[in-house]
């Protein structure tokens, strides 16, 4: 999600935000949690897959950024932007529902 962005530092932090998140909920889990309820179960190897998943997302992401984006000079920033943005709602968004689909079926 990271890969090909104008405004990759914008885009880290919005994903930082949400890998924390995401670590939250599963220590909530950790804390709450149990087979059989919708909160979840806590797992440790989750929290190992989404942490190698999001440094290597993040990582990749600032080579492409830094190879193809650092140095060069852009023309319409705000135009780009936005669109950005619209990009960055429409991944968090698909994945949410996708994210929520398994807990619902149950």
């Amino acid at each position: 999600m990271l890969h090909n962005r104008v405004f990759y530092k914008t885009a880290q932090v919005t994903y930082n935000i949400i890998f924390i998140f995401i670590l939250g909920v599963e220590f909530f889990q950790n804390r709450y949690g149990g087979h059989g309820t919708f909160i979840g179960t806590y797992d440790f190897v989750d929290l190992v897959c989404f942490t190698v998943g999001f440094l290597l997302a993040s990582l990749i992401g600032y080579i492409n950024w830094k190879n193809d984006y650092k140095d060069k000079k852009i023309l319409d920033k705000s135009r780009i932007y936005k669109k950005e943005i619209k990009k960055n709602l429409i991944i968090v968004i698909i994945f949410t529902i996708l994210g929520l689909l398994p807990a619902l079926a149950n």
